[in-house]
């Protein structure tokens, strides 16, 4: 004999269950949607790290006076942050 709380709330379950679809369409639709802006994000990142690193190494196979002189016309971040990676990386002063 089921105690008057467990059938109540076998009732609940039983009508959640068949009044709602697991998954629906739109729900797949979002879950596409995110996956497209993930892998754009997530590429564009990757292009960008990409670009800055074979920046920089071609700056450190620079020789000295012209990695400074190209260093001092660019612009104040990526500057800094080229500089860092050299010193980082390759233990380069500039």
């Amino acid at each position: 004999m089921q105690t008057p709380y467990a059938r109540y709330h076998r009732h609940l379950l039983g009508n959640f269950v068949k009044s709602r679809p697991v998954i629906t369409q739109t729900d797949i639709t979002v879950w596409i949607a995110s996956a497209f802006l993930g892998l754009g994000v997530g590429w564009s990142r990757y292009a960008k790290w990409k670009t800055r690193d074979r920046l920089v190494r071609e700056v450190a196979a620079m020789e000295a006076d012209r990695r400074s002189k190209f260093l001092d016309r660019l612009d104040p971040k990526l500057a800094l942050e080229i500089r860092e990676q050299l010193l980082e990386r390759f233990r380069i002063m500039t």
